[in-house]
């Protein structure tokens, strides 16, 4: 009789190339910190990274299916300031920013912050409650927002990074299925 064995981990990602995670890491940091420090300029900055990546990318078309998970961040955001949890400084970020800067992170999810698929489910989601309100942290030091709810805020990380990492590891799936797995004999 033949069985067909399931993978151990359904929906994990390639581990990138280091070159390819420490660019990405590089770009998506110089990305936050056009965004959030020139709000004016900021998009036209990170539209540029943006395209930088794709320029240097070996995954184009995965990367640019990833750019759509970015979408559930910035529902989660807009929630958050229609909540009156969080709230935008007067044109200190453009609206246009932040989608450029939600959709590199679901990229991100792929390189520098691959190694969060490897993390159960319960943990990627503390994680997402602990370190997600921290980059908004840094945003309000700088000025660029209000933090009026760090509970709304970390309860909303803790439900969106599992479900980020979900749907990049969806996208990746099916951008590159598998092969078929080994049949055994019983």
């Amino acid at each position: 009789m033949n069985t067909v064995t399931a993978p151990s981990v359904p929906l994990s990602i390639p581990a990138p190339s280091r070159r390819a995670l420490w660019g990405n890491m590089l770009l998506f940091q110089s990305m936050w910190f056009a965004v959030v420090l020139l709000p004016q300029a900021g998009l036209l900055c990170a539209a540029a990274l943006l395209a930088l990546h794709f320029v240097l990318s070996a995954h184009k078309a995965r990367d640019a299916i990833l750019l759509l998970s970015g979408l559930l961040g910035l529902g989660v955001d807009i929630a958050l300031v229609s909540a009156g949890s969080l709230s935008f400084t007067a044109a200190a970020i453009a609206p246009t920013g932040l989608v450029v800067l939600w959709a590199y992170l679901a990229v991100s999810l792929a390189y520098s912050l691959a190694w969060l698929h490897r993390l159960a489910w319960p943990l990627q989601a503390l994680l997402g409650a602990i370190a997600g309100p921290f980059a908004y942290a840094g945003a309000q030091r700088l000025g660029a927002l209000e933090i009026h709810s760090w509970l709304m805020l970390s309860v909303a990380w803790a439900v969106l990074m599992p479900v980020l990492l979900r749907s990049v590891s969806s996208s990746v799936l099916f951008m590159n299925p598998s092969p078929p797995h080994k049949e055994h004999n019983a």
